[in-house]
């Protein structure tokens, strides 16, 4: 049975374009919970993935330490963590696994590095009965590693990989169009090694874009994008201060792209965001502790972007911390360190309803998989989908529209912040649709904070 939550709410009063504070501290109970057993494989397990398919099925991918290191994927059927196929179906060991579904069937397929052959590229397929190889097993040119796999709107299977068969180990992407497996490109189109390499599609243009740490530009993050004919920078290549380890690109629903590492400078969490011209970077840089291994990103069904870390701030040291940017600064979701134990090989997503879900290995003296969603009265109240309000035109250059005739209730206060925060403006209004004359602002990304009653809704807009 849940505990009993309050919420603690000072409401800001009604005064139609006043410049006073509104106070959105709430007093938020928060609680971790287990997805099932806690005990999601028989024992360690390197490479995890968890991920939703289109029916809302929760699924772990990963490379099963109780079947010789080959790959497993467990889907949970709301009581229990069952397995799809056999577990432990890969012919052989397999490293860099990385899960993903078919848009257009919703069935599930794993890439990953075929130790056994030759360090191969391998992709497979659940038919509903049994685990089978698309397409030829070890179909890359040469060994690989940080194997990618994300699908294109039409159902193809893209797969990322760093090179080995090419000069300085450069990135390679493929995709298997029915009966082979074809270069998108050029193989090796990097202009040096790349490592950390994360593939995702855009839903906006639905074209394959790739975040890696780019040896080419001091070894920074990098993105790039293929055009249809090659591939190229997307924004200004190498923006991260230092060197960027772990990677990690996702896109929001509406198409903005999110990239997060950790920056060698200050060994810390930083998260950037593309603004139409160049990265700039998602609330305070380097906003982490030190040293976050294992990092990784996702972003909400409304559009705000979350990260996973195995975090040294903790003790034991070494526990699963989730943080948010919560529009102004990056925030912890829950209480830092919430595992039991020290967490390896750390991955987030979400429910439909925007309630995250993290799965990660428990070291010792645990030593399994588990897998943990955040369960709170707050969880779906704080965090509402755009759609709710009105925001237009967007991209927007001069007058700014907010709608709010679809949100039931009494307003309390709408905020503009800049991407980085930056408070831009503030209003008390009972109005139902208010124009913000916003034609000085820079270009870029700004979100708008609306609260009311017991409810905070985050919109966002482009400033052309």
């Amino acid at each position: 049975m849940k505990n009993v939550f309050y919420l603690i709410l000072i409401l800001c009063p009604f005064f139609s374009y006043t410049q006073k504070n509104c106070d959105e501290q709430f007093f938020r109970q928060y609680s971790w919970i287990h997805v099932g057993n806690p005990a999601i494989s028989d024992t360690f397990g390197f490479y995890v993935n968890i991920k939703y398919n289109q029916q809302g099925d929760l699924h772990v991918a990963y490379e099963d330490g109780a079947h010789s290191g080959r790959v497993t994927v467990m889907k949970f059927d709301g009581i229990n963590w069952i397995p799809i196929g056999l577990p432990g179906f890969s012919e052989g060991m397999a490293e860099d696994v990385s899960l993903d579904f078919n848009p257009i069937d919703g069935s599930p397929y794993v890439a990953f590095r075929d130790v056994d052959n030759s360090e191969k590229s391998t992709v497979m397929r659940f038919n509903g009965a049994d685990w089978e190889t698309v397409g030829i097993r070890g179909f890359s040119a040469g060994n690989t590693e940080w194997t990618s796999l994300a699908f294109s709107e039409l159902g193809e299977p893209y797969v990322a990989y760093m090179d080995y068969a090419t000069t300085y180990n450069k990135a390679t992407v493929m995709r298997f169009d029915g009966t082979n497996w074809v270069y998108v490109g050029i193989p090796g189109f990097s202009s040096g090694q790349a490592a950390y390499t994360s593939l995702a599609f855009n839903p906006s243009d639905h074209l394959p874009y790739l975040a890696f740490f780019d040896a080419a530009h001091s070894d920074k993050a990098s993105v790039m994008r293929f055009s249809g004919t090659f591939w190229e920078y997307y924004g200004n290549p190498g923006f991260s201060r230092g060197v960027a380890s772990y990677t990690r690109l996702a896109f929001s629903n509406a198409g903005q792209a999110y990239v997060s590492f950790m920056d060698d400078t200050y060994m810390k969490a930083t998260v950037k965001t593309f603004n139409g011209s160049n990265w700039q970077t998602v609330g305070n840089e380097s906003f982490s502790p030190e040293a976050p291994d294992f990092l990784n990103l996702a972003v909400s069904p409304s559009g705000i972007p979350y990260v996973i870390f195995r975090d040294h701030d903790t003790y034991p040291i070494g526990k699963a911390s989730v943080m948010k940017f919560n529009g102004n600064n990056w925030e912890y979701v829950g209480i830092e360190g919430f595992s039991d134990y020290m967490a390896m090989e750390t991955c987030i997503t979400f429910m439909p309803s925007g309630q995250p879900v993290v799965a990660f290995w428990h070291d010792y003296p645990f030593d399994k998989i588990t897998a943990m969603k955040y369960d709170s009265i707050f969880v779906g109240i704080n965090e509402h989908q755009t759609s709710q309000f009105s925001l237009y035109p967007n991209p927007v250059a001069t007058k700014l529209t907010i709608d709010l005739k679809n949100l039931p209730g009494i307003i309390d206060c709408i905020e503009i912040t800049d991407i980085r925060g930056t408070k831009m403006t503030e209003v008390h209004s009972n109005e139902r649709k208010i124009i913000f004359d916003i034609e000085n602002y820079p270009t870029g990304i700004y979100f708008v904070k609306l609260k009311m009653d017991d409810s905070f809704y985050i919109g966002k807009f482009c400033k052309n």
